[in-house]
């Protein structure tokens, strides 16, 4: 039986609760996360993605290797986006909104998923697949409005956070003799002027954990236990950020900022390619094309009485050789969605248009005619999803599939699914 997830955000596992009938790839007018399990029609209990080429080095010998042989590993997936494999030192603005140029760096991914089968001819033997995939962002979308109040403010935040650093290299070597020589150590060598004084030390137990680690660890160790001059301008300076932080606190402002990569308004577009590979005799050395594609799926956003509208198109082509008679099928459709803060909706359709190579054998000559005939078939889906929180999405869809001419019996989707969501690239952020 063969799973598949409902949600498209990068790094999201999917446990399938309910499957009715066949291939439920309900993700073909998402934005493709591993093109390799799509073109598979599976959905593994977890996706490897190695964030260096050391820890990629590691997946594949791990998982494809058996002392000095090879092998294929059952029910794996890989994705890796090579330009994460080391950190880039660029802004948060250069992050989020990239020329074409930087979206096609930053998003290009190369996907490998394996999976199984059961053999059309006989149904107590299984088939090997291997699944291989490209996928890029040509267009992003444009950030909103908001995007630039919510950077803005976080900003505003690091900076206030900022003079912890000056702080802590000021006290590497250095002896103060009280808050004053240090103050004015601070205004001569880096600008920094802190003014006001504080006398209240309680407000140090209501810090949040990182204020705690910042005053443990950057600051306050730094300095002897009884300078109570130089402990009290620190604590000014932390007050300011607990100050602060009853409007905006850093964390949220760090997820807001995040969320405008994924909500975005105007036209976006992404790409994507895969095939598959099978093994009908389960043996390393003997393999056949099975199936191969390219698709685009464009798109937008926008927001309406805060809710996110999303619409995007599929442009699809897809060879199935795994069939009895091999088809060549183009597929458009488009996807509508309702996105609000924590709910979606959607509505999509897929119009196919098949081409299949019919293959008979006349008796007794033994010659194989092929012949052409063309049909069309559809494929209607409703979907729900909640977010349970920023990781954990709740997913239901219902609907049909196709039908004609497939690897698969029936053309009912129906599946719940629980996805939790796994970490993104590390980004170090530039001043």
């Amino acid at each position: 039986m063969r799973h598949s997830s409902f949600r498209w955000l990068p790094g999201l596992v999917a446990l399938p609760l309910l499957v009715n009938a066949q291939d439920l790839r309900v993700d073909d007018l998402h934005a493709v996360s591993s093109p390799a399990t799509t073109i598979l029609g599976v959905q593994p209990a977890e996706i490897a993605r190695p964030k260096s080429y050391k820890a990629l080095e590691t997946a594949l010998l791990t998982n494809f290797s058996s002392g000095s042989s090879w092998q294929i590993p059952v029910n794996y997936a890989l994705e890796v986006t090579p330009y994460w494999f080391k950190p880039r030192d660029i802004s948060v603005r250069q992050l989020m909104n990239p020329t074409t140029g930087a979206s096609l760096k930053q998003s290009f991914s190369i996907s490998v998923a394996t999976g199984r089968r059961a053999s059309l001819f006989d149904s107590t033997r299984t088939i090997q697949q291997v699944g291989f995939g490209l996928r890029a962002t040509l267009f992003p979308g444009q950030l909103t409005t908001a995007f630039d109040t919510d950077l803005a403010a976080l900003t505003s935040r690091i900076a206030i956070i900022a003079p912890a650093r000056y702080i802590l290299e000021a006290g590497r070597g250095k002896t103060f003799a009280n808050g004053n020589a240090l103050r004015a150590y601070l205004d001569k060598e880096f600008g920094i002027v802190i003014n006001d004084r504080i006398t209240d030390k309680a407000y140090i137990r209501d810090f949040t954990q990182l204020q705690i680690d910042v005053v443990e660890s950057v600051l306050l160790g730094r300095y002897p236990e009884n300078n109570a001059q130089c402990q009290l301008l620190l604590g000014q300076m932390i007050l300011k950020l607990s100050d602060y932080d009853k409007t905006y606190k850093l964390a949220e402002l760090a997820k807001k900022v995040e969320r405008h990569y994924y909500f975005r308004k105007g036209f976006r577009m992404d790409v994507a390619a895969a095939s598959s590979v099978e093994f009908p005799t389960n043996d390393f050395d003997y393999s056949t094309l099975a199936k191969y594609g390219i698709w685009a799926t464009p798109g937008g956003s926008w927001i309406w009485n805060n809710v996110n509208l999303e619409v995007l198109g599929l442009v699809r082509f897809m060879s199935n050789q795994v069939v009895t008679d091999p088809t060549r099928n183009w597929d458009v459709g488009s996807r509508v969605a309702a996105n609000w803060r924590r709910l979606s909706l959607s509505i999509e359709y897929i119009h196919r248009f098949q081409n299949t190579t019919l293959q008979r054998t006349s008796l007794p000559t033994g010659q194989t005619d092929r012949l052409l005939r063309s049909d069309q078939d559809y494929r209607l889906a409703m979907g729900f999803e909640y977010h349970l929180s920023d990781r954990f999405v709740l997913a239901y869809a219902l609907g049909r599939n196709f039908s004609l001419n497939t690897e698969f019996n029936g053309n009912l989707i129906s599946i719940l699914s629980f996805n939790a969501g796994l970490s993104g690239p590390t980004v170090k952020i530039a001043d």
